[in-house]
């Protein structure tokens, strides 16, 4: 009896060492690929993982042959698992992972599994929320930018409908005529003719 308990703390201490190595790749990785490449390296090294898919939408025909050829493998014992990959509590994708012979029990693989789920979900929810907000700076900059061209536009058509007596739209077809001969972008012409001004005007001062 005393060997069994033995027995049974220890592979509850190397379970417990391998959920901890998993957690810490999850949490310090810099990228969701990145981890999902070193946990694979860790689980094939330490639980006899033989495969592991991880898809973010439908079950794909190739997956499926992945698994099937898993299974076709003689002499091993198999254990294979499917578990969500989950953030916040929402399903935002699966995993599929495969062990052969493993070290672990079943109860401890799927556990193992269950928990790979989790970690992998979290950070891809973590890696989405990264790239939403990523995208939206870089649409609020686009728009500033959009936003300052147009001042720098209409300041340009102001200037010659001032010095040169042209209606704002006569301006406008002005800097488009200058723009095609040029091949320069119309707002660059505007500002460029903005920026002499401001020198004309700083040198008369």
């Amino acid at each position: 009896m005393p060997e069994l308990i033995a027995q049974t703390l220890s592979v509850s201490t190397f379970e417990q060492s391998i959920l901890h190595e998993i957690s810490h790749i999850a949490t310090t990785a810099p990228a969701f690929t990145w981890a999902v490449e070193k946990v694979q390296a860790l689980l094939q090294r330490k639980a006899g993982l033989k495969l592991l898919l991880v898809d973010l939408e439908a079950a794909s025909p190739l997956a499926k042959q992945e698994v099937q050829q898993f299974l076709a493998v003689p002499n091993q014992a198999k254990l294979l698992y499917t578990s969500a990959l989950r953030d916040k509590g929402q399903e935002i994708g699966r995993l599929v992972a495969g062990f052969a012979d493993p070290p672990l029990s079943p109860e401890a693989a799927q556990r193992l599994a269950r928990f790979l789920g989790e970690q992998l979900g979290s950070l891809l929810g973590r890696a989405r929320l990264r790239s939403r907000r990523s995208g939206l700076r870089q649409e609020l900059e686009q728009l500033k930018a959009r936003l300052d061209g147009r001042k720098t536009l209409s300041r340009a058509e102001g200037l010659l409908s001032s010095r040169h007596g042209l209606t704002s739209q006569q301006a406008r077809a002005w800097l488009e005529s200058q723009s095609r001969a040029s091949g320069k972008p119309v707002t660059v012409l505007a500002e460029q003719l903005v920026l002499l001004h401001t020198r004309a005007v700083r040198l008369s001062a």
